[in-house]
């Protein structure tokens, strides 16, 4: 878990000495739990456990992602990529130390149950994750831990600590069997900081490069081999955000925009909002969803971009 000094809370992320408020979609209640830090609360009265479940969605933008390149559906009637998941971003995952079939490692989860009852005048909050996907050196998450601190403190100013325990939020990023980005949910003047590591042999893993050098927040990831990778960042603009692609050829030695471009107004409607979600490709085929949203929130879609040169060129979908 990742805590940033003097910078405002957001999901992903706490400031020192408090906790994350997971009540951001309506909860169910869950049997099982333990108790973990207790913050201060009102009233006397017990309550049974409230559970929030995030989930990644990972899947459901995969098998969106063929139905477009088979043409059984258009960007425009896909679901998963119109809205967030909790504030968590289509194809997002956890990203936590843990156990699994007792073998011990650092995990990327398709699935965050976020619980909090009040106890004894006390609020009490943990976090249970699963559905992990993959698995990568305990050892690894040590060396990008230290690395994103460095790119912290080089890019943002601010200096870091990692917390762990089940009362702390999971730290968030993007990962596939053979790679993983980390990255800081505390933004500052819209811009957060990554690092990206990558594994050719499934045992030694190697900081892949990054593209700190672009003001934005990353809000999608895919890393095709040693030399090939994708990064969606979003630009903000006072109460406007738009949408990026960039890619890379050497290692992440140099990002290059890749040129993606949207309508900028429809039915008369200027851009206010745009996001661009985790690439998914089989082969070298690939597609990218971008969801906007037009002035005054009056309208609003999802395109898709495809590519058949793994990722060199793209094409809006129509």
């Amino acid at each position: 878990m990742l805590v940033l000094i003097m910078a405002l809370s957001l999901f992903g992320c706490t400031p020192k000495q408090t906790q994350a408020d997971p009540t951001d979609a309506p909860a169910r209640e869950t049997e099982t739990a333990r108790p973990t830090e207790t913050a201060e609360a009102t009233g006397d009265a017990d309550e049974e456990w409230q559970t929030v479940e995030s989930r990644s969605r990972r899947e459901e933008l995969s098998d969106s992602a063929m139905a477009v390149l088979e043409g059984s559906m258009k960007a425009d009637e896909i679901e998963p990529c119109t809205d967030y998941n909790g504030g968590l971003m289509c194809g997002e995952c956890f990203l936590r130390r843990g156990t699994e079939e007792g073998e011990d490692g650092f995990y990327a989860y398709d699935l965050c149950l976020s619980m909090r009852r009040q106890k004894d005048g006390k609020y009490e909050t943990r976090y249970e994750c699963a559905e992990p996907f993959a698995c990568f050196p305990a050892e690894t998450l040590e060396l990008a831990e230290a690395s994103l601190a460095d790119h912290t403190k080089a890019y943002l100013g601010l200096d870091v600590i990692f917390q762990e325990g089940d009362g702390i939020m999971p730290m968030r990023g993007y990962a596939g069997s053979d790679w993983f980005l980390l990255m800081n949910s505390e933004t500052t003047q819209g811009k957060n900081v990554h690092t990206i590591w990558r594994t050719d042999d499934g045992e030694s893993f190697y900081e892949f490069g990054h593209n700190n050098d672009f003001i934005g927040v990353v809000t999608g990831a895919c890393i095709l081999s040693g030399t090939t990778g994708f990064l969606c960042q979003t630009e903000m603009r006072s109460q406007y955000s738009w949408f990026r692609v960039f890619g890379t050829f050497d290692g992440g030695a140099t990002w290059q925009d890749m040129g993606l471009e949207i309508p900028m107004e429809r039915e008369g409607c200027p851009l206010l909002y745009s996001t661009a979600f985790a690439p998914t490709f089989f082969g070298d085929r690939g597609v990218v969803f971008v969801s906007a949203v037009y002035e005054d929130w009056s309208f609003s879609t999802t395109y898709g971009f495809i590519s058949s040169d793994g990722g060199r060129t793209w094409t809006l979908s129509e």
